[in-house]
């Protein structure tokens, strides 16, 4: 085939020598999300595990192309690298291809346009990948085109694109529509030689046949010099010669991936071994490390190895103990949101008692779990507390966007649910359950982004004014101006949530934690963690009574990394809960720990679980 290409370099492949398979192979793969300790030479490896899974394989071209994508993104997916796969067998007379993630391929045969999209998950973000197959036949003039898939380029340009002409010409269309930073591959079929006419190839059969049918004289005997005995022997050793040393060649071979597979084992079980034994935890994650990267090359080398599987199973259970990783614990599903229009938002716990707001259905519902803990009592038919029409003393309830857990401390000991509508009605409802009420609040926010309280203290952030407006309670709710609880605006689009014990913590999307006492900065390092907080989604934590002597911990919802983070108030890792693969795709909307840290409740756009951590 003959290849064009711009921004990446699409790898061929020629098969191996003694390869069980004899098509050849094209492969390209475009990294969409990789860890920063990841080093670039890894990428040019998958590939390298692509062609060797494929050339492995005994059975059909669709079944070698999903075995190596598959053995690919396993891989990927244990180093939490994510990206775009393209895949093309090269046959007699036909290719097949296969794709997976973001990425297109169009292709031009007999005057129409067909094409194939790669669509969620992307190779790596899944241990099982989904890529999509199909075939075209190498015939003169279809062209093949290669391009990212993404809202700046519809499929209704790329096949626009393709009519442009031969290769060259469908490339430099595409640059000109993508710019020069984004990249595309066009492939088009070299023609084969014109067979002899049918004709002429009659003919030459014909006098063949003739000169072999008609009769012939014995020719006159001559005598001839005596045979050079060392020159047909010469003439049959030197092919045997060369198919020995091509089979030493190959078993040669065979011994150093041995010897090298061993080696590289050998070293992640020393290595684990130093991780086990060291005193500090830098030692022991230093030594993990080196592990780790003995484990991926081996895995490139080998990736089916028993002995592989056992020396992964060892690095897992001490990587877990370095990095305080608990895993296999129980979950249940509460209960899945199936009302249409559903989009739960905000939860609430207390004790038994469970709130969820829902934006979608504007309602706020009341759950029960039971008296065992572990189920709720009648799921599918929760108490609705407020919705979106209800009239509330002489106001109309409008959406719901913002809802808050209060309670005061002894001797008044009140507590109850605190619920924002769209209007910036505030509305209580406190125990035992009655009638909502309306509270008056003084309103001077852009809009209420996340809302909390500490000792019926209402706190409110604003991402558009830069500010938390700090409200202290009065008659009937809130009715004086809030207070700005940092002195001067400060920049808060990148905020994903706060929590308040005494000092306000900001969770940010880049993985940071701010810490704040009366509005200033204060010093709060976060520990390095083992895979950096990847667009972290919510904070909990309980109010402190002594802030020099806290008691309870600092959680992160990471859903990308799934797992939830344990934290001391300094920022050292205590836990890491990690969240099993399932059907759940962990998009955690709000979470809330139990005091003992026993157990969690999640809310997902999908379902309320409950897990039970060990």
């Amino acid at each position: 085939m003959k290849v064009n290409s711009f921004g990446v370099d699409l790898r061929q492949f020629a098969p191996p020598l003694f390869a069980k398979r004899k098509e050849k192979l094209y492969i390209l793969f475009i990294p969409t999300s990789y860890p920063s300790t990841i080093p670039e030479t890894f990428f040019a490896r998958a590939e390298e595990n692509i062609k060797d899974s494929f050339y492995a394989y005994r059975g059909g071209v669709i079944g070698a192309l999903k075995k190596a994508i598959a053995s690919t993104g396993y891989l990927l997916h244990s180093r939490q690298v994510q990206g775009a796969i393209f895949c093309l067998a090269e046959g007699k007379k036909e290719a097949y291809l296969a794709i997976a993630g973001p990425i297109t391929a169009v292709w031009q045969q007999r005057g129409q346009v067909k094409s194939l999209v790669g669509s969620p998950p992307a190779l790596g973000e899944s241990p099982e990948p989904k890529p999509h197959f199909s075939s075209l036949p190498l015939e003169s003039g279809n062209i093949l085109l290669i391009a990212p898939a993404g809202d700046e380029l519809t499929l209704r340009q790329l096949e626009k694109t393709i009519k442009s002409g031969k290769g060259e010409d469908v490339l430099a269309a595409l640059q000109e529509t993508l710019g020069p930073k984004s990249w595309g591959v066009t492939l088009e079929p070299t023609p084969l030689p014109s067979p002899e006419p049918l004709g002429k190839r009659l003919r030459a059969l014909g006098e063949l046949a003739r000169k072999l049918l008609a009769p012939t004289e014995k020719p006159e005997e001559k005598p001839t010099p005596s045979p050079n005995h060392w020159a047909k022997a010469a003439a049959l050793a030197i092919p045997l010669i060369v198919l020995f040393l091509i089979l030493l060649a190959y078993f040669q071979r065979a011994r150093v991936l041995d010897s090298r597979m061993n080696h590289l084992l050998q070293e992640a079980k020393a290595a684990i071994s130093i991780a086990s034994s060291a005193p500090d935890e830098q030692t022991q994650r230093e030594a993990l490390k080196r592990a780790a990267q003995a484990i991926e090359e081996a895995r490139l080398l080998r990736p089916m190895a028993s002995q592989l599987k056992e020396v992964e199973k060892t690095f897992q259970e001490q990587y877990d103990k370095t990095y305080k990783v608990l895993r296999n614990y129980p979950i249940a599903t509460l209960t899945r949101f199936r009302e249409p229009g559903a989009e739960p938002r905000r939860l609430v716990v207390d004790g038994r008692d469970i709130y969820v707001l829902d934006s979608g259905t504007d309602k706020l519902y009341l759950y029960k779990l039971n008296e065992v803990g572990d189920a709720l009592v009648d799921p599918d038919k929760p108490a609705v507390l407020l919705q979106k029409g209800q009239a509330v003393e002489d106001v109309v309830v409008k959406e719901l966007v913002e809802m808050a857990f209060y309670s005061t401390p002894q001797p008044e000991a009140e507590k109850g649910i605190l619920v924002l509508d769209s209007s910036a009605n505030l509305y209580r409802l406190s125990l035992p359950w009655g009638a909502p009420r309306h509270w008056s609040l003084a309103s001077n926010f852009s809009y209420p982004d996340r809302m909390k309280t500490l000792d019926k203290r209402l706190y409110i952030l604003d991402r558009g004014q830069g500010q938390i407006w700090r409200y202290m309670p009065g008659e009937g709710g809130y009715p004086s101006p809030p207070t700005p609880y940092f002195p001067r605006a400060i920049r808060l689009d990148g905020v994903r949530d706060f929590a308040l014990d005494g000092y306000v913590y900001l969770l940010l999307a880049d993985g940071r934690i701010l810490k704040f006492l009366a509005g200033n900065l204060v010093p709060f390092e976060l520990e390095p963690l083992d895979k950096p907080f990847l667009n972290p989604s919510a904070l909990f934590t309980f109010p402190e009574e002594d802030l020099e002597k806290p008691k309870f911990p600092l959680y992160v919802a990471d859903p990308s990394q799934r797992r939830i983070v344990e934290l001391d108030k300094n920022g050292k890792l205590r836990r890491q809960f990690a969240l099993p693969e399932g059907e759940e795709a962990w998009e955690i909307l709000d979470f809330a720990v139990d005091e003992r840290g026993k157990s969690a409740f999640v809310l997902t756009p999908k379902s309320l679980l409950l897990l039970f951590f060990p």
